[in-house]
């Protein structure tokens, strides 16, 4: 193996946390749970006929509508779809992941929707759903 390959080899362990207990590696990232839709939006339930991908395809609408109205993730963010198990089966949410102070800041925006956008679907939403 040459040193390159150890290198990225190394990188690699450390970023997925492997020597974390030891107090080396990639700062671990915190997230924030945001939902699995709009507040006031109703959404794909869990046990549903066609649950997971009515629910990954809100997410990924969600993601795009958050997006919209708060721009993309500053470096150190992340939206992202969570799955979570649950006893009825696995549910679907939105997530924002932080590490910076300014991702942080725009991951509690978002979850305190201080631009009041997040309440319902907007209008490219809808189309994209195809709901009114």
């Amino acid at each position: 193996m040459s040193d390159i390959e150890t290198d990225e080899l190394l990188s690699e362990c450390m970023d997925a946390g492997l020597f974390d207990s030891w107090g080396i590696g990639a700062p671990r990232k915190d997230s924030l749970y945001i939902g699995e839709s709009p507040w006031n939006a109703p959404c794909a339930q869990v046990g549903d006929d066609g649950y997971a991908y009515r629910a990954r395809g809100e997410c990924r609408t969600f993601i795009d509508q958050i997006r919209r109205h708060y721009g993309d993730e500053p470096k150190g963010g992340r939206l992202f779809i969570k799955s979570n198990p649950h006893d009825f089966g696995t549910y679907y949410s939105v997530e924002c992941e932080f590490s910076t102070e300014e991702s942080e800041e725009y991951a509690f925006a978002i979850e305190g929707d201080t631009l009041s956008v997040l309440e319902d679907w907007d209008t490219e939403s809808c189309l994209v759903l195809g709901v009114m």
